[in-house]
């Protein structure tokens, strides 16, 4: 009831942008954890990178996540908007 999902078709957005997209995400999630760590959320903060344990078991379940604001840009803090890899920003603009 406070959640939902939905899938936008015939967007117009081009597919090899898309891909761009998913790319270099892929490729920020593959950095190692000290480096993803530059770019990391702030006590109280929603921007940035996280790194979560959702589980209540002996066994951890860790989710990374990465939240950024692109518009409006009066939200948008550049300094959690990541450098690495190299096109991650444009790819995202």
């Amino acid at each position: 009831e406070e959640w939902g999902f939905f899938q936008a078709i015939n967007h117009g957005v081009e597919l090899q942008l898309i891909q761009n997209l998913k790319s270099v995400t892929r490729q920020f999630f593959e950095l190692p954890f000290e480096v993803k760590q530059k770019w990391a959320m702030k006590p109280g903060g929603f921007q940035g990178y996280g790194r979560f344990n959702t589980s209540d078991e002996a066994v951890f379940d860790w989710v990374d996540i990465l939240v950024y604001y692109t518009y409006p840009e009066c939200m948008r803090d550049d300094t959690f908007w990541p450098t690495e890899p190299s096109g991650f920003r444009h790819a995202c603009m």
